[in-house]
């Protein structure tokens, strides 16, 4: 007997069974890539975030000292100055650094707008260093926030301007 014989077709068909739905796990290999590139990206982002933080302590600290307690003299915040390269530059290169010459090197440090706008301070620098009258308290005002700003920009060293100064006996 078919199904033409008993004269409904409909009995003779079964319920549709749905396939059970796909389980997540295990999961896909591009998944897998996936994770791992994240994970990749965020070890490496960190790394470098800490490896950054670590490079700028110095310069941290030199901006609290510097916020701290503020120099009562030219020659005071020149120390504090000297202090804060020597966290960035060799002794060799810093320690026999004074008059014109350090006042060179602080300006070679900065980026070149900084420099123009701060030629005149840096220029009166070497000579308000050996000058008897102590400075007014404009002056000082003015080379605090220069060693601030100094603080801030030129550290850590760029290294297209942490080239040498021109040591010996060369004063301009």
């Amino acid at each position: 007997m078919t199904w033409l014989d008993n004269g409904n077709p409909l009995e003779t068909m079964h319920d549709i069974v749905a396939a059970p739905a796909a389980h997540w796990w295990p999961l896909a290999p591009g998944w897998w890539v996936l994770t791992l590139l994240v994970l990749v990206v965020f070890i490496s982002v960190s790394w470098l975030s800490w490896r950054a933080w670590q490079r700028r302590r110095p310069q941290r600290a030199a901006l609290k000292q510097l916020k701290q307690s503020p120099a009562d003299s030219l020659g005071q915040l020149n120390l504090q100055l000297k202090q804060a390269a020597l966290g960035y530059f060799p002794r060799s290169q810093i320690g026999a650094l004074q008059g014109a010459l350090w006042w060179q090197f602080l300006a070679q440090q900065l980026p070149p707008r900084q420099q123009q706008q701060l030629a005149e301070l840096l220029q009166q620098g070497p000579l308000l260093s050996y000058q008897k009258a102590p400075l007014t308290p404009q002056q000082l005002a003015d080379y605090q926030r220069f060693a601030l700003l100094w603080v801030q920009h030129a550290l850590p060293p760029k290294p297209k301007r942490s080239a040498a100064p021109v040591q010996g006996g060369q004063h301009d």
